[in-house]
């Protein structure tokens, strides 16, 4: 360590704006050299030491700067058979510096991030808050990325080993801090298939009720912010279809099927031509709930089967009826809402079709969405 890490700090060396830049390029350099060559001894201790220091001066260093390091000291660990616990450290120091303001860097290949996120799982106890903040940290990383590659890569990670579910589980609980409990919301919004298409349960039913608690309890403080309240939509679907989870729904909860649009294309294939999950939404005891599937399935007619359509209409109609016979201005309430959203999805097709000839398809499907529509709102 001849150049002397802690001397760049050193107050009385000049560390003026004007130098800056160059003793940040020349610390991080440094420090990659050292967990690189992976050293046991003195040259990691002041490495860690160092980065101590720049905890410090964090407004001082480009985030990108600390996430790159950051995966330069996670990849040192394997095979490490001494000073594995300061290697640990020093990565949280370094993701701590990535993600200190609004600043996200770019995920890259997530695995790194998921190994550290697993480890401290592994180290969560239930009314310990020592891990909040590496696992916040590793979350905001992991939560918010919108590369596909990326996300499918979360996926396929085994999110369903015990030390995972317990460490999501600990992630939702009411008392650990917002932008945590947020994240990994998100973040389940990606691995939910795993957890809720499981062929036997992965938790008892006792921690399932308590990790309803603790999603609803998200749910209702997410104010109108359309990333975390499509995510919550998803799991709700998730919960929905599964076997093990559905029981657990409150009616009030499927509200949240007012914001489908603001679920991504693709998101919702897996659900809505499940003729068992519109079943299930039919017996909710909540007024709403299947009006607000009704409105989700006539804005993706054109992706339906025709089982599922033949059904929407059936479904479409009844609800019409109804409702005419309680409240009138009400069933033409639900009417109105339908068709406008059907036909706004039309003018958009009508609009693509001037510049591309490949959505003349999309527009001829609605069309006849629009009119299948009519025809079970009438009479």
């Amino acid at each position: 360590m001849g150049c002397g890490l802690t001397h760049l700090f050193d107050p009385n060396s000049g560390f003026q704006s004007s130098k800056v830049n160059a003793r940040i390029d020349a610390i991080y350099e440094k420090l990659e050299q050292i967990f690189r060559k992976s050293t046991p001894g003195d040259d990691i201790d002041r490495a860690l030491e160092a980065l101590k220091l720049i905890s410090h001066l964090l407004k001082h260093v480009p985030p990108q700067k600390s996430y790159n390091l950051f995966h330069v000291i996670v990849q040192s660990i394997p095979g490490t058979h001494s000073q594995k616990n300061q290697k640990w450290e020093a990565s949280c120091l370094a993701l701590h510096g990535a993600y200190k303001e609004k600043f996200i860097p770019r995920l890259g290949d997530p695995r790194d991030i998921l190994i550290f996120l697993k480890y401290h799982f592994e180290l969560v106890t239930p009314h310990s808050k020592d891990q909040d903040t590496p696992i916040q940290n590793a979350l905001c990383a992991l939560a918010y990325t919108t590369d596909s590659v990326d996300i499918e890569a979360i996926k396929n990670f085994d999110s369903v080993n015990p030390s995972f579910i317990r460490g999501i589980c600990y992630a939702f609980q009411g008392d650990r801090p917002p932008t945590l409990r947020e994240a990994a919301l998100l973040f389940l919004s990606f691995i939910g298939d795993r957890w809720f298409t499981a062929s036997s349960r992965i938790i008892s039913p006792t921690e399932m009720s308590q990790f309803y608690i603790d999603w609803a309890s998200i749910v209702d403080g997410l104010g109108e912010r359309p990333t975390v309240q499509a995510a919550a939509l998803i799991v709700l679907l998730g919960m929905a279809n599964s076997p093990h989870w559905c029981s657990y729904i409150v009616p009030e909860k499927w509200t949240l099927l007012k914001h489908f649009a603001l679920v991504p294309d693709g998101l919702l294939c897996g659900y809505i031509n499940n003729l068992n999950l519109m079943d299930k939404i039919r017996n909710v005891d909540h007024p709403m709930a299947m009006v607000f599937w009704v409105e989700v399935l006539w804005a993706k007619y054109a992706e339906l089967t025709s089982e599922v359509q033949g059904q929407l209409a059936k479904v479409t109609k009844e609800i019409v009826h109804n409702e005419r016979e309680e409240d009138p201005s009400r069933s033409q309430s639900y009417i109105d809402k339908y068709l406008a959203n059907v036909t706004a999805e039309l003018r958009r097709a009508e609009n693509a079709a001037k510049q591309d000839p490949a959505a003349v398809t999309l527009r001829e499907n609605l069309q006849r969405t629009l009119r299948k529509l009519e025809q079970c709102c009438s009479g």
